[in-house]
């Protein structure tokens, strides 16, 4: 076989190794995922268990307006927002037990919430995957040009010996 093929086919396993460690990252996100409904103006608690110093990422996307709150575990607001329809922010736990997230609905219509959340060191677990598959894929592309290029070049060159 000839060497610009071999360049080839390594360029394309490249490119199917990366697209299986990005569902590799896909699937982490995901596990980390919850979603809620909410009816027209109605409201729920969503409950975060968190470790003392631990630092947490918390994401949230609705399919409209909605309005939240963040509570202690002793019951005191941390953050809140209005009329919002995605937010990520980190939250800094400094005592143990479980934050609520108050959510309300700010529409007369259905509202569907999708939330993640994950410890930070999670989230850079994530982000460094998603990176290497990015640059596995990169070289991959690079690997799969440069190995085109050859095999069309080794078979030019190989037409040109057979006419003479």
């Amino acid at each position: 076989m000839k060497s610009g093929l071999v360049i080839l086919i390594i360029g394309i396993v490249l490119i199917i190794g990366s697209i299986f460690l990005f569902a590799l990252v896909y699937e982490q996100t995901v596990k980390g995922s919850e979603s809620i409904s909410l009816s027209p103006n109605g409201t729920k608690n969503y409950t975060i268990s968190i470790v003392e110093g631990k630092k947490f990422m918390i994401t949230f996307k609705s399919s409209g307006n909605i309005s939240y709150e963040i509570l202690s575990p002793n019951g005191t607001v941390i953050k809140k927002n209005e009329n919002i329809t995605e937010e990520t922010f980190y939250l800094n736990s400094t005592v143990n037990g479980n934050y609520t997230i108050k959510f309300q609905n700010m529409e007369n219509k259905n509202v569907d919430i999708t939330i993640i959340t994950m410890e930070e060191e999670s989230f850079m677990s994530i982000a460094y995957k998603t990176l290497i598959a990015m640059g596995v894929c990169l070289v991959g592309f690079i690997i799969l040009i440069a190995g085109g290029i050859m095999a069309i070049l080794q078979r030019k060159k190989g037409k040109s010996y057979r006419r003479i």
